[in-house]
């Protein structure tokens, strides 16, 4: 064989091997990439390197139905006899992290009527509420954790004025996507301080395919 005669052959060879090396990438559709992400399929890119596979929380920040490792969309309600917000519904954003840790971001932290209170309902008015940092833990009870969670409060000029405080204990549904739980906090601000109970409701971020 003549060496242009070799030369072809291995350009031949080569682009046999790009085009099924094309042909391989173009077979991963949505519903592969979706048994990737259930779990179902383990992809080589999956692989630690020690080999071994890793697992959905690893790659996707996902949980297992028995913890509350994650992001959620919770419901907060007032009990009816409040001292702020009776009955009131508050939604939030929360994230509990594998470590322990948690943040929650409320809707409604900024309130901007500056004139003082005239009633219980009306102290929250013209101040500014940070993000909660907090913390939590699971409890010896099955699907039952504790948290604290901490905001601190300043008026509209950036001055701080208090914190607040919250506790509760939460249940993780069957489902694992699902809670259920009951808070106290407690609201300072200067001399005064507020407290008052909600119960909550969270339902699981999930990750949904584009």
């Amino acid at each position: 064989m003549t060496k242009k005669k070799i030369i072809e052959t291995l350009l031949v060879a080569g682009m046999t091997i790009v085009s099924t090396a094309v042909l391989s990438a173009q077979r991963i559709d949505k519903k592969a990439l979706a048994g990737i992400v259930s779990g179902a399929v383990t992809s080589p890119a999956k692989m630690s390197s020690s080999g071994a596979a890793v697992s959905k929380t690893d790659i996707l920040g996902g949980t297992t139905k028995n913890s509350l490792v994650g992001a959620w969309t919770e419901t907060a309600t007032f009990s009816p006899t409040d001292p702020i917000r009776p009955n009131a519904k508050l939604k939030s954003l929360v994230t509990f992290h594998g470590d322990g840790t948690m943040s929650a971001n409320d809707e409604g932290s900024v309130s901007i009527d500056p004139n003082p209170p005239k009633s219980p309902s009306d102290v929250i008015e013209g101040l500014v509420f940070t993000s909660g940092v907090g913390v939590w833990a699971q409890t010896r009870r099955p699907h039952t954790f504790v948290y604290t969670q901490h905001e601190l409060i300043t008026d509209l000029n950036g001055n701080s004025v208090g914190d607040l405080i919250v506790r509760g204990i939460y249940r993780l549904l069957p489902s694992g996507d699902q809670y259920t739980g009951n808070s106290v906090y407690k609201l300072s601000l200067g001399d005064a301080t507020i407290s008052g109970s909600v119960t909550n409701s969270g339902s699981r971020i999930r990750l949904k395919l584009p």
